[in-house]
C-alpha cells in the first residue's frame, strides 16, 4: 500500500488531495501535517488523516513528522511525498510504483515535471515533490532533519539515502502538473530575509557533511547576488553562512516566516 505525506500551510492542499485520490492508483492513506494550525478546512475522509501539531513546524519538521505517522502502519509499503501545491498526472503512482518495483537498487523514484522529455534516470539527489519511497529503506535511513525547518531537508534526506547504498531515479513517465510562483525576485533571490537565512545555513551545513562543493556553490552564489540583495539580506545570509558552519540548527526565532508564507521553496 502507498501513503502519502503533505505539509500543508495552505488551502491548495484540498486539491492536491483531490488529485491524489483520482489517481489510477491512489494511496490507501493521506498524511497531511497542517503548519496552518487548523485554519484550512479540511474534508471529512476516510483516506484523509490531519496532524495538527502544537506549531508550525516548517517542511522539515511536517515531512519527519508525516513519515513517522505513516511508519506506524504495518500494511505500508511506500511512502509518497508531495507538497501543498502540486497536481500530478493521472497515472503517475501507477508509474512511479512499477518502475521502483523493476529498480532493485533504488530507494526513491521521484516524477518529472510536465514537459519533461529526457529518459528515467539516477540522480544525485532529489526535491520532496512527487517522491516515492520504499518504507524499508526509510526505516533503514531515518527520518528527515525536523532541525532544518525550511529548505535543503530534501536534498539531506537523498544524499542521505544515496550514502546507505541506495539510489535514487527520476521517472520520465510520471510527471507533475503544477506549482505555485515561489517567493523569490526576478533575479532568483528570496524576498523575505528569513527564507536567506535557512537557505545558507542548510545548505553550508549540507556542504560540510556531504560534499564541499555544495558549500562552495552556495557562498559563490552569495557573492554572486550581493548587488541584488539589501541590507537585511546581507546580514540574514551572513549569518545563516555562519550558524550552517557552526551547526546551529532548529528554528531560528529571529528568522521567522508568516505562516501563510510559509512554503518549501
Amino acid at each position: 500500500m502507498i501513503f502519502a505525506v503533505i505539509p500543508s500551510i495552505r488551502e491548495s492542499v484540498i486539491d492536491v488531495v483531490s488529485n491524489l485520490l483520482d489517481q489510477a492508483l491512489p494511496p490507501s492513506k493521506i498524511v497531511v501535517v497542517d503548519n496552518s494550525l487548523g485554519k484550512t478546512k479540511f474534508p471529512n475522509l476516510k483516506e484523509l488523516e490531519v496532524i495538527v501539531p502544537r506549531e508550525n513546524l516548517g517542511s522539515a519538521g511536517g515531512y519527519a513528522a508525516g513519515i513517522s505517522r505513516c511508519l506506524e502502519h504495518k500494511e505500508c509499503e511506500f511512502i509518497f511525498s508531495s507538497d501543498d501545491d502540486v497536481l500530478y498526472e493521472k497515472n503517475a503512482l501507477f508509474e512511479l510504483r512499477k518502475k521502483i518495483l523493476e529498480l532493485k537498487d533504488a530507494g526513491a523514484v521521484r516524477c518529472a515535471w510536465k514537459g519533461y522529455s529526457g529518459e528515467t534516470k539516477e540522480v544525485h539527489s532529489s526535491v520532496w515533490t512527487g517522491v516515492l519511497m520504499k518504507k524499508d529503506v526509510v526505516q533503514k535511513i531515518g527520518l528527515p532533519m525536523k532541525d532544518f525547518f525550511l529548505y535543503g531537508d530534501d536534498v539531506e534526506y537523498f544524499l542521505r539515502m544515496r550514502k546507505h547504498g541506495f539510489k535514487v531515479y527520476i521517472v520520465n513517465q510520471a510527471q507533475y502538473l503544477k506549482r505555485e510562483k515561489d517567493m523569490r525576485t526576478k533575479k532568483g533571490i528570496y524576498l523575505d530575509p528569513s527564507r536567506l537565512y535557512y537557505a545558507f545555513r542548510n545548505e553550508i551545513y549540507i556542504g560540510k557533511k556531504y560534499d564541499k562543493k555544495i558549500a562552495i556553490k552556495s557562498i559563490g552564489y552569495f557573492i554572486k547576488n550581493l548587488p541584488f540583495m539589501n541590507r537585511k539580506s546581507i546580514f540574514a545570509s551572513l549569518e545563516g553562512i555562519k550558524d550552517g558552519i557552526l551547526g546551529n540548527l532548529g528554528k531560528n526565532q529571529k528568522y521567522m516566516i508568516r505562516a501563510d508564507e510559509n512554503q518549501s521553496r
